[in-house]
């Protein structure tokens, strides 16, 4: 029995770490179809858009791409400019009369089949050149969630449905496991009294003392993998996706000679 419960476990393990490994690091970002999409995200300074367009080159695309995503912003006034890309903030050159604050917050370069290049950024840029762009990042971890406590919510969370799958299965599928051999253990040990023949009371002793290490070992297993959800959902890394950091405010009293009061301290 102990040797068929490490085969299952052993083959259950196996399919897991292959799964993980056909992730890809290119795989097509979340916000460029479903979290964001074409669509815009404002927030209270600025506001979040996809942009994309092709080039020659990565360089050549990227820089297309930067120049739409100022020609949105501008209305298409019909001034001619050109942009750079410097740290991830788009320089416009050429027209001091146009003055927009805006930075790349993430971009998906792909090789298209003629050989040219598409790159889609992911731009936030701010509704007045004097407002500050809020703390925005993409990212693939997630904060702690009560999730975690029903096995495969938080890898769904996350953007892994098969991942989930597993730890829902793997449940299902030893706890039904545990609750048959429960039944069968009880079943047998009924039958002890029953009857007044010693080898058939010894059969069904032995029968129940099998069916009890079988349960045992179900419930063992049904535990490991609950443990194994609980360490995953907490710590895993999913898909990504857009996170606007929230500002941290600090209130420090201070007092001087001639004043006293309380210095407020924005940190992001």
């Amino acid at each position: 029995m102990k040797k068929s419960l490490f085969v299952l476990m052993s083959c259950m393990l196996l399919s897991f770490v292959t799964m993980g490994q056909h992730t890809s690091s290119l795989k097509r970002p979340e916000w460029v179809d479903g979290e964001l999409g074409n669509a815009n995200m404002r927030l209270h300074n600025s506001r979040l858009e996809v942009v994309t367009a092709k080039g020659y080159s990565e360089e050549d695309a990227r820089m297309n791409a930067a120049k739409n995503s100022i020609l949105n912003q501008s209305g298409a006034t019909g001034s001619r400019f050109n942009v750079q890309v410097q740290d991830g903030n788009i320089i416009i050159i050429g027209n001091d009369e146009l003055t927009v604050k805006s930075r790349i917050i993430d971009e998906y370069r792909q090789k298209m089949g003629s050989g040219d290049y598409r790159v889609t950024l992911l731009v936030q840029t701010a509704g007045n050149p004097t407002l500050n762009l809020e703390p925005v990042i993409v990212t693939r971890r997630y904060p702690f969630s009560p999730r975690i406590l029903i096995p495969g919510m938080a890898q769904i969370h996350k953007g892994s449905p098969g991942k989930g799958a597993f730890f829902i299965t793997s449940e299902v599928v030893f706890v039904s496991c545990i609750a048959g051999f429960e039944l069968q253990r009880s079943s047998n040990k009924s039958k002890i009294f029953k009857t007044d023949v010693l080898e058939e009371r010894l059969d069904y002793v032995d029968k129940a003392d099998k069916m009890k290490k079988l349960r045992d070992g179900f419930t063992i297993a049904a535990a490991a993998i609950y443990f194994w959800n609980l360490i995953d959902g907490a710590t895993a890394k999913g898909k990504a996706h857009i996170v606007v950091k929230s500002s941290k405010v600090k209130l420090t009293p201070y007092a001087t000679a001639q004043l006293a009061g309380v210095s407020l301290s924005l940190n992001f």
